[in-house]
């Protein structure tokens, strides 16, 4: 196939088309064709995608290991980054968007939400998590948010983002490391 490698991290069917995130590059599967994007021929310069979230028709995010944040149209590319951002992490391992539009990130850094505008962050230091080390972060019918963490459980975000965070010590976790949310039909 097209891919340009075979460790694949990340999947998003977007339209009729799939993107692919690798360790080496960004790939895209539509048509039967294989479009791959590199730091050879695009303005990522992070070849190394850790996840992947389409907004739309057009527009798909991508997070990257050094790289941080972009976004692609299909012809614009734009990067958020510590250098140009509220981030403070270049590794971007979960992208979601809330019914809000707001964007949400999950770094090794704490938790951002990117409003188009403003950054908002999350952490230790400032909110007393349990841990900067934040894995993925899924969006609930109600625009509350399920974030996973390693080493500090669940955090619960409710729609107007007031937290509560769940462990072992006060849930029925079995573990406080959540690599991965997803949601049942119920």
């Amino acid at each position: 196939s097209g891919l340009p490698f075979n460790t694949v991290r990340c999947l998003e069917i977007q339209n009729n088309c799939i993107w692919v995130g690798t360790d080496v590059g960004l790939a895209k599967f539509e048509n039967d064709q294989w479009e791959v994007y590199t730091s050879l021929n695009s303005p990522l310069y992070s070849d190394d995608i850790r996840s992947i979230k389409s907004e739309g028709d057009s527009v798909v995010w991508i997070g990257t290991v050094q790289g941080g944040l972009f976004s692609f149209n299909g012809s614009d590319w734009e990067n958020y980054n510590v250098s140009n951002s509220g981030l403070l992490d270049n590794l971007v391992r979960d992208i979601n968007i809330d019914q809000n539009n707001n964007i949400w990130l999950a770094t090794t850094e704490g938790i951002f939400m990117f409003d188009r505008t403003n950054w908002l962050h999350w952490n230790i230091q400032d909110n007393n998590l349990l841990t900067n080390n934040i894995t993925s972060i899924e969006i609930g019918l109600h625009n509350e948010k399920y974030v996973g963490t390693i080493n500090g459980g669940i955090i619960y975000f409710d729609s107007i983002n007031q937290f509560i965070e769940y462990t072992i010590i006060n849930s029925g976790l079995p573990d406080n490391s959540i690599l991965d949310i997803d949601f049942d039909s119920n």
